[in-house]
Formats: C-alpha cells, sequence, structure tokens
C-alpha cells in the first residue's frame, strides 16, 4: 500500500512537471512561429531593395551619357566663341595676336 502511494506521488509530480514542460515548448513553438513570419518578411525585403537598387553597369551608363552632353554642351559653347573671335578679328577689333591668343586658349584649343 505504502508503494503504491508513493508510485501515485512520483506519477503526479511527473505529471506536473511533465505539464510545466509541455508548456514552455509550447511557448517556444510560439516564438518560432513569430520569428519565421517575420523573416518571410525580411525576405521579401530583401527581394525589394535588390530589385530596386542599380548595377554599377547602369550607373557608369548614365556617367557616359551625362559626360558626353557636358562635352557636347561645351563644344557648342566653344564654337560660339571661336566664331565670335573671328568675327572680331574680321572687323579689325581683335589683333593676329589677340586673335591667336584666344583660339589657343578654352577646353578645345586651336593652334
Amino acid at each position: 500500500m505504502e508503494n503504491d502511494s508513493q508510485f501515485d506521488q512520483v506519477l503526479v509530480a511527473i505529471s506536473s512537471l511533465k505539464k510545466g514542460v509541455d508548456e514552455r515548448f509550447d511557448n517556444i513553438d510560439d516564438r518560432f512561429a513569430m520569428m519565421d513570419d517575420r523573416f518571410k518578411d525580411f525576405g521579401a525585403k530583401i527581394a525589394d531593395l535588390s530589385a530596386a537598387c542599380v548595377t554599377r553597369g547602369y550607373l557608369d551608363q548614365q556617367m557616359l551619357d551625362l559626360r558626353s552632353d557636358v562635352t557636347g554642351q561645351v563644344r557648342k559653347g566653344d564654337l560660339k566663341v571661336n566664331a565670335l573671335v573671328e568675327l572680331l578679328h574680321g572687323r579689325s577689333v581683335l589683333t593676329a595676336a589677340d586673335r591667336a591668343q584666344l583660339l589657343s586658349m578654352g577646353p578645345f584649343p586651336q593652334a
């Protein structure tokens, strides 16, 4: 009889311990489920960011386009200045030395 009573007490103790362990594992499972949900969103956000990012090749191409546009604009301005220098030299406002000096300056100098 006494053994049965001790056995019952051990069973009750194990049962209560099992309930506590089960609750703790349930809590851990819930926390892992929440983390899984957060990581799913994280992956989608990374995919969105990588889709929105520009590549180095794209930036290089854009810089080349910009450089050629700026060079074209500077060349147009230089042609206008050269035409003005020739006009002023033709009207005897500039001497030949002044003309040569002005044409040797600028982004696209002439000899």
